[in-house]
């Protein structure tokens, strides 16, 4: 798992904090149910380097669900 710099959302409406971050996250494959809990907010993105889509953490920050992002079926 990689953390892509400079890629956090600090904005006032709801960017990263100390206790879960809005980042952009990578994973070498389809990242599972349960990939970055407790690291990952509701909203995050993590993007499957082998695969080339992109998925949106749409679980909870102590839960996560990835669910593919837009028509990459």
């Amino acid at each position: 798992m990689a953390i892509i710099e400079g890629a956090r959302s600090r904005g006032a409406a709801g960017g990263h904090n100390a206790t879960g971050g809005l980042g952009i996250f990578e994973s070498p494959g389809v990242p599972a149910s349960g990939f970055l809990n407790g690291t990952a907010a509701k909203g995050a993105l993590c993007s499957d380097t082998t695969n080339g889509k992109l998925y949106v953490n749409t679980g909870t920050l102590a839960a996560t669900v990835w669910t593919v992002a837009g028509a990459q079926t």
